[in-house]
């Protein structure tokens, strides 16, 4: 027999054939594979200084002093971690998982930060 071939005395069997006859189970069946699965991550958000500030509720130029104490002193409580999106102080981004640790450590009995609902983009007319 060669390879990517089917025999002969092999019968194929029409699709709609298959869907009617395993149509009400499938569904049960990819609803259970599909609950079996470990959940997807979600990614962590990232937020530009005026947001993370908004976010906090303190001024941009505290969250840029917060993130040059990270640069100095990475073990000081204050100090807020941040990823570099370029080589300017411009593109740093705080991630949200980062903004809740900074809150729990510095602003104790605050109300948890929860992602705000993003809003879709229009294109333009």
């Amino acid at each position: 027999m060669q390879p990517n071939t089917i025999p002969a005395d092999y019968t194929l069997i029409p699709k709609a054939w298959v869907l009617e006859a395993l149509g009400p189970r499938l569904d049960v069946l990819t609803t259970e594979y599909r609950a079996s699965l470990p959940p997807v991550p979600q990614a962590d958000p990232q937020y530009s200084i005026p947001q993370a500030a908004g976010l906090l509720g303190l001024s941009p130029e505290t969250v840029r002093g917060y993130l040059k104490l990270h640069a100095t002193h990475p073990k000081h409580p204050r100090a807020l971690p941040f990823v570099a999106t370029s080589d300017y102080a411009r593109g740093h981004r705080v991630t949200l998982s980062a903004l809740q640790a900074w809150q729990q450590r510095n602003v104790p009995g605050a109300a948890p930060l929860e992602a705000p609902a993003r809003q879709a983009r229009r294109r333009a007319a």
